[in-house]
């Protein structure tokens, strides 16, 4: 990544500030010929300060603390004179601190590089500065102007045709760069109302926050980055009328793979008013009878599963292992007897070999491959068992793919469960609409 200043930067030496270096030197094109450039990216430790105050004084101003989330702390500060935003992502105390190292510097490479990448795409995200990759922090322009939550909030207060005309504005802008973001490949992944401002000069749209974004090209993943949107929509700006209908509009002139995104986040929609993305409580008796249809070829899924016509992915049961067949580094297959009948369980052991996982992140496919060996481990034949999992077919016979497994210490679970699956087939699970 280069470094370019409208003019010849000096950088003192570190002797000058009674500063030492932190030991890490971090390479910058030493483009232009100006003086000590290489030296603008080093890294300074001062004494007993926190974490941030390592940030050069040379090229950082004063840091005032903006927002603080689950990931990140965000302050307001200056770079090289210019009023800027530095993002920190801190580490987590309950992770393995290798690990912890590797996951934050992988995420903050990620969150540069699709920063980087939609400003490509012709997005307008905010003027990247510098990565430290010491101290986990990104430093980008300070964009001046509102959020488009607040702008939304005030609408929802107002009428009239000026206000119309300007939520048509910003609705198209954000139609089309959601187009050019999956046109390129590109998921934000926490498309939201907050993460888009509107730059006070020139009323342009501007998207931040690339903190969950990753690349790829699947219809699923651009319908699902559309759904999160729409659901920040119905939960926030309700009384901004049909905005969304607006945006995909626009989605649908400046992206030319609309069809097969919008038939997507059709299926999710219909998906969002079922039990599809629930763990339902169901006795074998009752899973064992749910309806199987053949899905389409171009569906990730072959098999679907109904009850009363509402669409199933996921089941919840608890019973006893009454089999256990284990193939190493392979699966494990165990049997749940609840006392309505046996359901049939595999467990998948080959995430280290499988193909499924070859272009994921080699710790995380560790970390998950860990685990399942752990809850292979905890099934043994006789205990009470509490499996969750994706509901899948197998020959023809209804099974779940354990995702979680938690072994009962109390016998009495059973009888819990029981009561909890007929509470909910009666007031809610009979009750649902089927989808249509």
């Amino acid at each position: 990544m280069g470094l370019r200043f409208a003019g010849p930067l000096i950088v003192p030496k570190p002797a000058q500030y009674n500063l030492k270096r932190h030991g890490v030197v971090l390479e910058w094109e030493n483009e232009g010929g100006f003086p000590n450039s290489r030296k603008c990216r080093e890294v300074f430790q001062i004494g007993g300060g926190e974490r941030l105050c390592n940030l050069n004084p040379v090229l950082h101003g004063s840091l005032s603390l903006i927002k603080q989330g689950a990931e990140a702390r965000v302050f307001e500060s200056s770079f090289v004179g210019r009023r800027s935003i530095v993002k920190e992502r801190f580490s987590k105390k309950y992770r393995h601190p290798s690990l912890d190292a590797k996951l934050t510097l992988k995420r903050l490479n990620a969150e540069a590089r699709c920063m980087t990448k939609a400003r490509r795409l012709g997005v307008y995200t905010p003027v990247l500065y510098s990565v430290d990759i010491v101290l986990h922090t990104l430093t980008f322009e300070y964009v001046e102007g509102p959020s488009v939550k607040d702008i939304f909030l005030e609408f929802g207060l107002r009428n009239g045709a000026v206000v119309e005309e300007r939520m048509d504005d910003i609705a198209m802008q954000i139609g089309h760069a959601i187009g050019k973001l999956h046109d390129g490949g590109l998921i934000h992944g926490d498309l939201t109302t907050s993460n888009m401002l509107i730059r006070a000069a020139t009323n342009q749209l501007v998207v931040i926050d690339f903190g969950l974004s990753f690349t790829s090209t699947l219809p699923e993943d651009k319908a699902v980055d559309l759904y999160v949107l729409e659901r920040a929509l119905l939960s926030m700006h309700s009384s901004c009328g049909n905005v969304m209908d607006r945006i995909l509009a626009a989605y649908r002139k400046s992206s030319k793979q609309w069809s097969s995104t919008l038939n997507k986040l059709a299926q999710v929609l219909q998906m969002d008013h079922s039990l599809y993305n629930t763990h339902v409580k169901l006795l074998a008796f009752d899973l064992l009878t749910l309806t199987q249809t053949s899905s389409s070829s171009s569906s990730s899924d072959p098999v679907s599963f109904s009850r009363n016509g509402a669409l199933l992915s996921r089941a919840e049961t608890v019973g006893t292992v009454t089999s256990r067949d284990l193939k190493p580094n392979k699966f494990l297959r165990f049997t749940i007897d609840d006392g309505t009948g046996c359901v049939n369980c595999i467990l998948w052991l080959n995430q280290l070999s499988s193909p499924y996982f070859s272009r994921r992140n080699p710790a995380d496919v560790r970390l998950i491959a860990q685990t399942a060996q752990h809850f292979a481990a905890e099934i043994k034949l006789g205990v009470i068992a509490r499996v969750r999992g994706k509901i899948t077919s197998y020959r023809g016979v209804t099974q779940i793919t354990a995702l979680d497994v938690v072994v009962e210490r109390d016998p009495n679970v059973e009888i819990l469960h029981w009561l909890d699956c007929m509470r909910l087939a009666r007031k809610v699970y009979n009750v649902v609409p089927p989808c249509k």
